[in-house]
């Protein structure tokens, strides 16, 4: 849970751009507990400590919505057939949303 730490550890984690490609794709995995370990992931990396990180956050969200995360997130809060996944989406979603305005 390196994302979930401090913001250095969020920017080592958002830099990883090859690895994060690959999470990507595990958004329609079979298994469920795998796609909410996805969506906490991009919670986490897309969480501001304070009005200090901001810009760094935006930056966050900017990137992960270059890599397709925040389609993956609106897709599985509308089409998961699992409640848990479709609620984490949707704070994914919104996390995203609200930082890159």
């Amino acid at each position: 849970h390196m994302a979930a730490s401090i913001p250095r550890h969020r920017q080592l984690v958002i830099a990883q751009t090859e690895l994060l490609k690959l999470l990507a794709q595990q958004a329609s995995s079979k298994d469920r507990e795998v796609r909410v370990a996805l969506c906490h992931l991009v919670i986490n990396l897309t969480w501001q400590e304070d009005d200090a990180e901001a810009q760094q956050c935006a930056a966050r969200a900017a990137e992960l919505k270059r890599l397709g995360f925040h389609s993956k997130m609106e897709s599985l809060k509308l089409q998961d057939r699992d409640l848990d996944v479709r609620e984490r989406a949707k704070t994914a979603a919104w996390q995203i949303e609200q930082a890159t305005y």
